[in-house]
């Protein structure tokens, strides 16, 4: 935490104050993982900003593999640093657009989960995620406020 707000003085990485961290970073970030079981499986956090949730997630579930995808580079710079200083073998940062990644070979149906917290409306994120999931059981979590989660259910309902 303390070298999140540290580096947040110069590189603006969250809005959140620090006192909010605990609610406001760490709870929302673990809020899907007492629905499903994370062990063993692979995790893709697309446009991960300052790590929230993969440096959590991958922090909490050791055996969970987590790749942490953004296109601004300070971020994912920032992510693996992070992770460094945490001690995470288990998350790799990339730097690099999703919807472009998604389409290579190496990545294409190769996570059990996908992550989005705060990056694009979920109607984008499921047509720009999807080639990222296994296509037997994969699940995309999209990271929601509850206003905005009524807004994009609409969204979505009508783009089917």
């Amino acid at each position: 935490m303390d070298f999140l707000y540290e580096t947040n003085k110069t590189l603006n990485l969250t809005r959140i104050p620090e006192e909010s961290f605990w609610t406001l970073h760490a709870a929302d970030s673990l809020a899907f993982a007492g629905e499903v079981a994370l062990d063993g499986k692979k995790l893709c956090d697309v446009g991960c900003g300052a790590g929230f949730p993969s440096l959590i997630l991958a922090a909490a579930f050791p055996d969970l593999l987590v790749t942490a995808i953004d296109s601004t580079r300070k971020k994912v710079d920032f992510v693996a640093a992070a992770a460094e200083k945490m001690d995470l073998p288990n998350l790799t940062a990339i730097h690099a657009r999703a919807n472009e990644l998604a389409r290579k070979e190496d990545f294409k149906a190769a996570y059990d989960f996908v992550t989005a917290r705060a990056v694009a409306d979920a109607s984008v994120l499921i047509r720009e995620t999807a080639n990222f999931l296994n296509h037997k059981h994969g699940l995309l979590c999209i990271y929601r406020t509850v206003r905005d989660t009524s807004h994009q259910r609409e969204q979505v309902l009508q783009s089917r």
